[in-house]
């Protein structure tokens, strides 16, 4: 695992349902375990999210510039948190009313530095209160709270991490959050250009794989299951591959369908070089599901259709396909 430094964190409320807009000029205590566990949930989920765009600030950066005024030692991580937040909660005030906590965060991923801003969105839930009545009886009752942080385990929808050494930024806008036309985070608060997210780009190359295998006459689950594998031995040994690679390996016996894939990757506008970090790997290529039009759906490791000993597609004359799964000692149900 990835070794995580935080150095230190600092919440500001946004509350613009109650009208409660309180900048803490206090940093979180990262003594307490429980607020610690929070943050490296955070921290980590989002730092390795496949959902994130790279991306690259424009010279007018308002974004930039208040973490330039901050490192040029113009003022405190108290005082930038402070700015930078003010700046973003004009722009959230175009949410409908609705409420944020913004997280500044100070760490270190691997030695390298960053400092990221978790726009929490709060949510709403029952929880307990425990009181007396006039006779001092305990009154144990429910109440309703609006202003609860997402759970740890939760995805943050918005979020950017600024790479302090290279200033390059990196971003997730889940929500669509848009004025107009305009995407807020990446247009007006960050004002930075993006590139596709690793999460997007290996979705294109599966929706390119099984284009390929349309155009081909070829099953696009074969197909896919090949790509994958190979994805996830390329990872051994790089964190990129090239679309040139990837047909070669991927559709080795056939240059038919090799330059197939290669021309169709330029119809869709492919990178030339690929993503394949480990947590894309992990969350996207693990896996293969296939569904079909008999209504049964199956799941199996991409490894798996490689080695006919354990599955195998037979296709027949008639132009339907069985499969066939092998070496099964258990099967058990799931609920």
């Amino acid at each position: 695992m990835s070794e995580l430094v935080i150095n230190r964190a600092i919440l500001h409320v946004y509350d613009f349902l109650s009208g409660t807009v309180a900048p803490s000029e206090n940093v979180l205590n990262l003594e307490d375990k429980w607020i610690q566990g929070y943050l490296n949930s955070i921290v980590r989920r989002c730092h390795y999210d496949t959902r994130i765009q790279e991306g690259s600030f424009h010279s007018d950066s308002t974004f930039l510039k208040l973490y330039e005024d901050f490192e040029a030692e113009g003022c405190s991580f108290v005082e930038y948190s402070q700015k930078t937040g003010e700046y973003v909660s004009e722009y959230l005030k175009s949410t409908d009313g609705q409420s944020y906590d913004i997280l500044f965060v100070d760490y270190r991923m691997d030695e390298s530095p960053y400092i990221g801003m978790y726009l929490l969105e709060n949510q709403k839930a029952y929880t307990h209160f425990c009181g007396a009545d006039s006779t001092g009886n305990i009154n144990n009752t429910i109440q309703y709270h609006s202003c609860v942080l997402p759970s740890g385990s939760r995805k943050i929808s918005s979020y950017a991490l600024l790479k302090t050494i290279s200033h390059e930024v990196s971003f997730c806008d889940d929500t669509k959050w848009t004025l107009g036309d305009v995407q807020v985070m990446k247009d007006l608060i960050l004002a930075c250009d993006s590139k596709r997210s690793h999460k997007e780009v290996m979705l294109d190359v599966q929706e390119v794989v099984s284009e390929v295998a349309e155009k081909c006459d070829e099953n696009p689950t074969i197909l896919l299951s090949r790509y994958k594998n190979y994805v996830q031995n390329a990872l051994q040994e790089t964190d990129a591959v090239s679309v040139e690679d990837l047909a070669v390996h991927v559709f080795n016996d056939s240059k038919k369908l090799q330059d197939t894939f290669i021309s169709t990757s330029m119809e869709h506008d492919l990178p030339q070089q690929l993503p394949v970090s480990s947590h894309t790997v992990r969350s996207t290529m693990k896996n293969q599901k296939i569904r079909t039009d008999t209504g049964i759906e199956l799941t199996f490791p991409t490894e798996y259709f490689e080695n006919p000993d354990l599955i195998e597609f037979i296709n027949h004359p008639d132009g339907t396909i069985s499969i066939e799964i092998k070496k099964i000692g258990k099967i058990t149900n799931r609920k």
